[in-house]
């Protein structure tokens, strides 16, 4: 697949803890085995994934905590911001990974591409230090053990010489030291912002370390770092990121009816908008990655603090998690949750996922306790239990024990025993089922089907994959394996490098970039640069994780999820994604497919059996028009620029093309907004060529899915 000199094996530091010692080994990652070779010569993700892949074939259990960067980091290419923190994960029992931003990636470039975590220590609060040099020692503090999460950020920049919170390392929670399962990892910045879902944070503190500081200086920015900017700043997509935040998400869920849950009921799209107001409202900075021009981590604070201390990082997927989802009516509810989250340190998507099942068996008297719907100050008293009392509360066991405890199973949405999103859209469905790192790494998914209906540009990038009728519509399985297929093999590869997912979205799905200019910049240094070689590579690494699922006990689909089910069974859904993955019947990857891995004709496998895409339908004749109107909606950025709402009359009816298309006459300014939009009516993703008619009332909405 390419090329596998010396200079191109990365760097790898074995931290392997002592009672109160460590022992370094350093060397350059290799192995006998080919393909694993291959994966862990790719770097970032790649290489963490080598490296538990690796423990598990030599029966050696858990394996390594693997904390690595790709070479879009080591290059100090713009955005290219984030860790990939990985291993067995002690919720699960199954691998997980997620990538992590702050000052960590950058400095740890410096001197490794990955460290690899081993061993225990015995000291007190321990913290494992990397030194200017790279070099590795062990420090106690036992005063972290008596702070809250945030406060021991604070501790750690305040003794290692970093008072503005641009300190790199991870850190952990009261939770993790409590052994709670979800517990998660926190960077050193100022406010934290999380990651490693799956229980990674308890992982870490297994371990028995409580944080990891690299003191070291990050490496220099790229000399493409002013050209990668231009072309950053030339997306639509990215610029409307920028003004929303994740949170602009809101207003396009809700208007699917994809925001809250079956137990609490649905958020209505007004609703949404006025969240999505809130945190306008109270938002005070807006942050970005090194080099990036789009400033998408939004700081708002607390409407309800007068103290000044309730300044804090929010998005889409922690609101959600914590808002709808429990009948909670402000965004400052949602807002304290995710505060208290942050203070003892669990992931907020799965204590959001848990809490709305210990509401709905109080309130069916399966469980004792107070009411926890609509009440932010219960919810907060649960989850502060956690970093108390830990394995002795109910929120502190994993959802799918829950659900069986309280006998609320048919209450669960989860896949391979994380909690996932209930989306309309079946593609969203099928990627976060599939996808063998969790739900997180699909969190961009699908960019383009669901972010812009633009069938040219999909086509393009697609090719040779033809993509049937259907394809762009959210609730038709046509067409939704191969999208899963494709999007997964790219994710794989943008988290290897370390860029940001998000960003490399909207320079694809934008057409600013073509798949060969994405691939020329993030591949690694051991692959050719053309995007074929770089999707394939996707592919194999795709296929070593599902390898490493079946050594941890997982060898088929996931029987366990039967809500799944029904979705899952749709033609063009499993069945596809199965074909193009190289699956046989039994979700065991197939003869053809390994004897291919680490070839490009991976990608290949299957598309001669893929069954031959129907000539599109043709728009039924509009048939007689006349003078009427239609009212509109709009949220997010383009909001900002059309306005909230408003009406446009015309000779009806008319296709959302036309539609938008009279529309940009309105709002010159934000043409290339509206050109991108999404149409929603009813709870329903309009097509270009559906017609609308007299009274339709219309939501708009431009984002990059996921955050």
């Amino acid at each position: 697949m390419g090329k596998y000199g010396e200079e191109f094996r990365p760097r790898v530091i074995r931290a392997r803890l002592k009672p109160r010692t460590v022992q370094t080994v350093r060397e350059r990652w290799r192995h006998d085995e080919p393909n694993l070779d291959r994966a862990g010569c790719l770097g970032g993700a790649g290489l963490a994934l080598a490296q538990s892949l690796a423990a598990a074939r030599a029966s050696c259990h858990p394996g390594p905590l693997t904390v690595a960067v790709g070479e879009a980091v080591r290059g100090g290419l713009p955005t290219a911001d984030r860790a990939t923190v990985a291993g067995i994960s002690p919720l699960t029992g199954l691998f997980v990974d997620g990538q992590i931003g702050g000052r960590l990636a950058r400095r740890l470039a410096r001197v490794c591409d990955a460290l690899c975590l081993e061993g225990h220590t015995e000291l007190l609060g321990a913290v494992l230090v990397i030194g200017a040099e790279g070099e590795l020692r062990l420090a106690s503090h036992p005063a972290l053990l008596e702070a809250q999460l945030p406060a021991r950020g604070d501790f750690l920049r305040s003794v290692y010489g970093d008072s503005e919170g641009s300190l790199g390392g991870l850190v952990v929670g009261p939770a993790a030291d409590q052994g709670v399962g979800y517990a998660c990892l926190a960077n050193l910045s100022s406010p934290p912002s999380f990651s490693g879902r799956g229980g990674l944070g308890l992982r870490f503190r297994e371990l028995g370390l409580v944080a990891l500081v690299v003191t070291c200086q990050p490496v220099a920015a790229s000399s493409k770092a002013e050209a990668l900017r231009a072309s950053l700043a030339r997306s639509p997509r990215l610029a409307a990121r920028g003004l929303g935040g994740t949170l602009e998400m809101l207003g396009a869920f809700a208007a699917v009816g994809d925001l809250g849950s079956p137990a609490a009921g649905k958020l209505s799209p007004a609703a949404a908008r006025e969240l999505e107001a809130a945190a306008a409202r109270q938002t005070l900075e807006r942050l970005a990655c090194a080099g990036c021009p789009t400033a998408c981590r939004h700081i708002v604070m607390r409407a309800s603090q007068t103290d000044g201390k309730g300044r804090q990082g929010a998005r889409f997927s922690s609101v959600a998690a914590l808002g709808a989802s429990l009948q909670l009516e402000s965004f400052d509810d949602a807002l304290e949750l995710l505060a208290t989250c942050g203070e003892v340190g669990v992931d907020a998507r799965e204590a959001g996922a848990l809490l709305a099942l210990l509401a709905t068996a109080r309130q069916a008297g399966r469980a004792p306790g107070p009411p926890l719907f609509g009440s932010a100050s219960a919810c907060a008293a649960e989850l502060r239990a956690l970093g108390d009392a830990g394995r002795d509360t109910l929120l502190s066991r994993s959802a799918r024990d829950l659900a069986h405890e309280t006998g609320l199973t048919d209450h669960l949405r989860e896949a391979r025993g994380l909690a996932v999103r209930e989306v309309s859209s079946l593609a969203g469905l099928l990627g976060q089922w599939v996808s063998a790192r969790g739900a997180d790494p699909m969190r961009s998914f699908p960019f383009l089907a669901e972010s812009g209906g633009d069938s040219a540009r999909l086509a393009e990038l697609f090719a040779p994959v033809d993509l049937p009728p259907g394809s762009f519509d959210p609730r038709d399985p046509a067409g939704k394996g191969r999208l899963v297929w494709w999007h997964e093999n790219l994710a794989t590869m943008i988290d290897v490098s370390g860029f940001c997912a998000f960003s490399a979205a909207g320079l694809v799905s934008d057409g600013v970039f073509g798949l060969d200019d994405l691939a020329a910049l993030l591949a690694p240094r051991c692959l050719p640069s053309g995007g074929r070689e770089w999707l394939a590579a996707g592919a194999l690494l795709v296929l070593l994780q599902r390898e490493l699922l079946a050594l941890l006990g997982v060898p088929g689909p996931v029987e366990e999820a039967p809500w799944l089910a029904p979705f899952l069974e749709l033609p063009g859904m499993y069945d596809e994604y199965a074909l193009l993955r190289g699956l046989d019947q039994n979700s065991a990857v197939s003869e053809e497919a390994l004897a291919r891995m680490g070839q490009a004709a991976l990608l290949d496998v299957g598309l001669e059996s893929l069954a031959p895409c129907a000539p599109p339908e043709l728009p039924l004749a509009p048939g007689p028009r006349s003078l009427g109107r239609l009212r509109w909606r709009a949220s997010g950025a383009l909001a900002e620029d059309l306005g909230a709402a408003g009406q446009l009359e015309a000779d009806l009816p008319i296709t959302v093309s036309d539609f938008l298309a009279a529309l940009a006459h309105q709002g010159p300014s934000a043409r290339a907004l509206i050109e991108r939009a999404l149409v929603h009516s009813q709870g329903r993703r309009l097509g270009a060529k559906d017609l609308l008619h007299e009274g339709a009332e219309l939501d708009l909405v431009v984002l990059i899915s996921g955050g």
